[in-house]
């Protein structure tokens, strides 16, 4: 307005004119900043810059965190399970060790006992035994020093009845006991001297009578307890020459089948097993010969004779918790000799 009312000299018009344009300057371009110092916005955005790089690398630890973590997680199941597994073993073992029987066998020098007091010690039995041979019961300690042997003729009873007595005052109890003793005699009636039978008798029947009696003593106290006897296929079907042996044997399996009538009720069982000629020490004098072994073996359908592990993995059986439902049978181990015909060869 003053322009207009008045002249302006040249001076004050260039100064006039110089503000407008700064006016001008300063709504088109924005507020005037001061040299050296940046706006604020500017300055927050220069600051989210580093903040999400940062974000980047953090959420770059999160995996490994996450993975640290699902492996910690990993570590306590697994140390839980190695607490069962460990609590498992611990409790095994001492079932066990609690299970563990304490077996007695009588004639545990020869062929059939030697082989089940192996078969015994393989399961973790305590495993006991008696014989009258020295050097046998030397050999057997020898292969294994974990069983203990007792020197003892099953023959005489009061010899047989101390054994027992010792057995329980050491162990305290006896949860089975096998009678691995017998002979073998072959000869016809007429030929058979009364020396020779009552021998074969002693040895078979009175022995096994003796252990039976002795036994079954100490097992009636606990209201547990199994018996096993050793019998002859002999005795199941009549074979030539085997006149005496049959009427021995014969009379254990009688004897077997009322024992187990009179313990049952208290917890006891009985049983035998009756095999036909099997490869120990004993059978040597026919095993020995190769015409008497092929005919021997010619003899029994399946063409061959026992081996001791034939009939002691079955006494294992019958003398084990698994057979706790068995008692007053015979078992015959023969290869079908006493039962079955087989088709002759022509």
């Amino acid at each position: 307005p003053d322009i207009k009312r008045r002249r302006l000299r040249r001076p004050e018009l260039e100064e006039a004119m110089q503000i407008g344009l700064r006016k001008r300057r300063r709504h088109v371009q924005g507020p005037r900043t001061t040299p050296g110092i940046k706006p604020v916005a500017t300055l927050v955005s220069n600051l989210q810059s580093p903040v999400s790089n940062l974000q980047s690398p953090v959420s770059n630890l999160q995996s490994p965190v996450s993975s640290l973590r699902s492996l910690i997680s990993s570590l306590r199941s697994l140390k839980k399970i190695h607490s069962n597994v460990f609590s498992f073993i611990t409790n095994s073992i001492a079932m066990n060790t609690s299970e563990q029987k304490t077996v007695v066998i009588g004639g545990i020098s020869g062929g059939i006992g030697s082989a089940l007091a192996e078969q015994l010690c393989r399961t973790g039995d305590r495993v006991i035994g008696f014989a009258r041979n020295a050097q046998g019961l030397e050999a057997l300690r020898a292969r294994h020093p974990e069983i203990e042997t007792h020197s003892c003729d099953a023959t005489d009873p009061e010899a047989l009845s101390t054994c027992f007595e010792q057995i329980i005052a050491t162990h305290g109890q006896i949860d089975a006991y096998a009678h691995a003793i017998g002979s073998i005699f072959l000869k016809p009636a007429h030929l058979t001297s009364t020396e020779d039978w009552h021998h074969t008798v002693l040895t078979n029947l009175s022995s096994a009578f003796y252990a039976l009696r002795a036994a079954t003593k100490h097992m009636s106290r606990q209201s547990r307890g199994s018996c096993l006897f050793f019998s002859t296929a002999a005795a199941q079907v009549g074979i030539a020459n085997h006149e005496a042996i049959a009427a021995a044997k014969g009379g254990i399996e009688a004897m077997v089948r009322s024992a187990a009538a009179t313990y049952a009720p208290r917890g006891l069982r009985i049983n035998a097993i009756a095999p036909s000629l099997t490869d120990t020490p004993l059978a040597g004098p026919m095993t020995s010969n190769p015409k008497m072994l092929e005919i021997s073996k010619r003899m029994h359908p399946l063409g061959d004779i026992a081996q001791p592990d034939d009939i002691a993995s079955l006494a294992e059986w019958l003398l084990s918790e698994n057979a706790r439902f068995v008692t007053g049978q015979i078992f015959t181990i023969d290869g079908g000799i006493s039962t079955i015909v087989p088709k002759p060869k022509i």
